[in-house]
């Protein structure tokens, strides 16, 4: 995410955008009303709405971490003693934020933040008549990173690539990384974590919004975005907008039949679509949140998907299909052969041929491969991912040799031998020195070159942004890396303060330090 500053002569101008981006003025309540309740003056309100703005809030419906007596207080608009000496609560903001955009029935409307978007551009004319004050100045800082869960290559242009940040949008790059720009800074959800590209039509993208693995800093989506300009310009897919796409987890598009695309919805299993996202299907309800989805880049038709669990109470699940999702196996059912069936998070890939691997969230993790489509498994290595699997997972196979593998938890970790063994390749304590990758795998995405000799280089994303390994077989944990954060403001901020004049600013950014 961006971090923007607007003059404090434009704030009188932003009371009624504010208030009515929040409020549904058509569901009958008075924003005056509203505003000027007991213990919420003109100018908390507005406080309040000018926070409420922010694209990037918690996803906090079901009320964990929150005192249940301060919330009930709070709720009623009356602050306590110590809210007044000490206002500045983030989390009550955010509580606050999501209890105004309800609607009557008690629910944020899929279409909410698409309709606010379409209001607040109908008034911008109007806006313009405060002589230029309606503008966003960009602070920066560009060269610190944030959550990226998605990476695209094009697969021609190779030096043309794009990024979705867990709360700062699409970024598009047109030297491999070495500098960025934001695609769209309004789109309705920047929480943007899969990006997929129509291998016929390189026109054509898809971006997954809404990050369905339940960490408390997760923002809620929008549904699918397509492009038909090569990511110019982006729309919403009517048919996703929706509470089961509320939650894309991950996108896969058919390897050649274009409009073909299949997507893990946290809320909704998994969809497909034949028709370019017009119209989507349930292929898969799993029985618990669909976090994977893989399509082998040889058969279009074999499709691995799988779900995740918090355990010790709900389990995840693995599943393949070999007829496009038509009908499925489960491989987490346990006993010999099988995948055990009291994993957490199950992440999936295809290697070449009948191999299939997954990295689960099971004993600290482990590593498991198929050599014969599914037939059996077994258990190849357990490297040490890190105690928090059900958030951060990602696993690769080489395209070109089977047995090398990576794998990503808090650290990313290379196997050479089908993952017997595994050696570790980052070290994120060494990352703000320069030398390694940052914490925290989610996406791990080969150069659309790479062919395992003269091609080697893979990208990861992470907590930090996005880091190129020049060589995947050569990188250790303090070379190799070069970090890609040049003018990409996604930084994601809890918190911040100013000095009186401005001079100063510093915040506090997650998984970033204070800057």
């Amino acid at each position: 995410m961006r971090l923007f500053v607007l003059t404090l002569a434009s704030v009188t101008a932003m009371v009624v955008v504010g208030i009515s981006a929040t409020r549904d003025p058509g569901r009958g309540e008075d924003p005056a009303e509203w505003s000027c309740q007991p213990g919420r003056g003109l100018l908390a309100g507005l406080v309040r709405t000018l926070r409420g703005t922010s694209n990037v809030d918690r996803n906090v419906p079901d009320g964990r971490g929150l005192d249940g007596d301060r919330f009930g207080t709070w709720e009623g608009g009356h602050e306590s003693d110590e809210d007044a000496r000490n206002p500045d609560r983030p989390d009550l903001y955010a509580w606050e934020r999501y209890f105004m955009r309800r609607n009557d029935a008690g629910v944020v409307p899929m279409d909410g933040l698409v309709r606010a978007k379409e209001q607040l551009a109908s008034r911008d004319g109007g806006m313009r008549r405060d002589g230029g004050l309606w503008t966003w100045q960009w602070l920066g800082p560009g060269n610190i990173g944030g959550r990226v869960r998605a990476i695209l290559v094009h697969p021609t242009i190779t030096n043309r690539m794009w990024i979705g940040a867990a709360s700062g949008g699409i970024w598009r790059s047109d030297d491999a990384g070495g500098s960025w720009t934001p695609v769209d800074d309004f789109l309705p959800s920047l929480a943007v974590t899969s990006l997929v590209m129509d291998p016929t039509n390189a026109n054509v993208l898809y971006a997954g919004t809404g990050e369905g693995f339940y960490n408390f800093d997760a923002a809620p989506g929008a549904g699918i975005f397509k492009s038909t300009d090569g990511g110019a310009n982006w729309s919403q897919l009517t048919s996703t907008n929706n509470t089961t796409f509320r939650y894309v987890n991950r996108l896969a598009h058919h390897p050649s039949v274009s409009g073909t695309l299949w997507a893990a919805c946290r809320d909704g299993g998994i969809r497909k679509t034949t028709d370019g996202g017009v119209s989507w299907s349930l292929v898969l309800s799993t029985p618990s949140p669909a976090c994977d989805v893989k399509v082998q880049a040889s058969n279009g038709n074999r499709v691995l998907a799988g779900s995740t669990g918090f355990l010790p109470d709900l389990f995840g699940s693995a599943w393949l299909s070999t007829d496009g999702g038509a009908s499925w196996s489960e491989q987490t059912t346990g006993g010999a052969g099988k995948l055990p069936s009291d994993a957490g998070r199950c992440e999936v890939a295809f290697g070449t041929g009948n191999y299939l691997y997954a990295s689960l969230d099971h004993n600290g993790g482990e590593v498991w491969r198929s050599t014969n489509s599914g037939s059996t498994w077994s258990l190849r290595g357990s490297p040490s991912l890190g105690g928090q699997i059900w958030y951060d997972n990602a696993l690769w196979v080489d395209p070109a040799n089977n047995e090398f593998v990576v794998v990503g938890g808090v650290n990313a970790y290379r196997s050479t031998n089908g993952g017997t063994t595994f050696s570790v390749i980052t070290d994120w304590g060494q990352y703000h020195h320069g030398l390694s990758a940052h914490a925290d795998q989610h996406a791990i995405v080969p150069h659309p070159g790479y062919n395992g000799s003269t091609n080697r280089t893979v990208f990861f994303g992470n907590d930090g942004g996005i880091q190129k390994a020049t060589n995947i077989g050569t990188v250790a944990p303090t070379t190799g890396w070069t970090n890609l954060a040049n003018n990409r403001g996604i930084t994601q901020f809890f918190k911040g303060a100013s000095s009186p004049s401005g001079s100063v600013i510093v915040g506090g950014a997650q998984d970033n330090d204070k800057l």
